[in-house]
């Protein structure tokens, strides 16, 4: 699994989310679903320095319900977008439980029940630093 360290408010990271259709037929409706921790947002791809729309390769995305809605993915044809975030609030994150980022899968082809349409990145919030500051030495 991969991860991230996370160590400040505005900081920057990238993941290249994967989506394939390696199937002979169409999936229809496909989308991929995001669920991001509290203090993590989606930051791009953007269409230009100061725009607000984040640029995907098919479809188009939602940022209000964090969803790249991608359409219909032909047999045998993958979309490999670079999705970046940035951390809005460090001391919300680290307070939340959820220390990943996951991306869900759903299109006509893909079984509800499987875990093979799942993909996580884990975000480590610890460092020595922080470890550091909650130990106390005597002697």
């Amino acid at each position: 699994m991969e991860t991230r360290q996370i160590t400040n408010t505005s900081q920057l990271f990238d993941w290249v989310t994967n989506v394939c259709n390696s199937g002979t037929a169409i999936c229809r409706n496909a989308r991929l679903i995001f669920e991001l921790p509290s203090g993590i947002e989606i930051f791009g791809p953007k269409e230009s320095e100061n725009s607000t729309q984040i640029i995907v390769p098919k479809g188009y995305y939602s940022s209000s319900q964090n969803i790249w809605h991608i359409g219909d993915i032909e047999a045998n044809t993958c979309y490999s977008p670079n999705f970046s975030f940035i951390v809005s609030n460090l001391e919300e994150f680290i307070a939340q439980d959820q220390d990943y980022i996951r991306v869900v899968v759903k299109s006509s082809c893909i079984n509800e029940d499987t875990t093979d349409n799942v993909s996580i990145l884990k975000l480590d919030h610890t460092s020595q630093e922080s470890e550091c500051k909650n130990s106390i030495t005597i002697g």
